[in-house]
């Protein structure tokens, strides 16, 4: 987690440079299409943490809908944004 404002920009910053090198797409088109505001939101406020803190230790589908945990805390994450 961030210490400051300025931290927390830096890495909204820095994370979305990562996701637009992975995507092939610029920062700005990665955040207004790729990356819901609630999760930046959810930084920002300092709150992601909550959610983050349920992942399982160990990558693996559960039985019933074949979701990684870190799928599973993501489709919570949206679900209650909505």
């Amino acid at each position: 987690m961030a210490e400051s404002e300025s931290d927390c920009k830096k890495n909204i910053v820095a994370a979305l440079d990562e996701v637009s090198k992975k995507l092939g797409n610029t920062r700005t088109v990665c955040k207004k299409y790729y990356v819901h505001p609630g999760i930046i939101k959810l930084y920002e406020d300092k709150t992601l943490d909550v959610y983050l803190k349920e992942l399982d230790s160990i990558e693996k589908p559960d039985d019933l809908t074949g979701l990684t945990s870190q799928e599973r805390v993501l489709m919570k994450i949206l679900k209650e944004l909505v």
